[in-house]
């Protein structure tokens, strides 16, 4: 019994580490993402969004 405890232990341990790992690459995929979408934008683009959003804050 305390063998089938210790391995369950040991699966859900690997489950989590795979997890964390999935985790991990997803989150860098999404700021490489990001980081591209940013360079990609032309500074106007992001001047005018800027002024875009402080005038949608000013509103609120």
């Amino acid at each position: 019994m305390a063998l089938q405890e210790a391995s369950g232990a040991f699966v859900i341990e690997r489950l989590s580490d795979a997890a964390r790992v999935a985790n991990r690459q997803k989150r860098k995929a999404t700021t490489d993402k990001d980081m591209k979408l940013l360079r990609d934008l032309k500074p106007m683009d992001w001047e005018r969004r800027k002024r875009e959003r402080e005038n949608e804050n000013d509103l609120q």
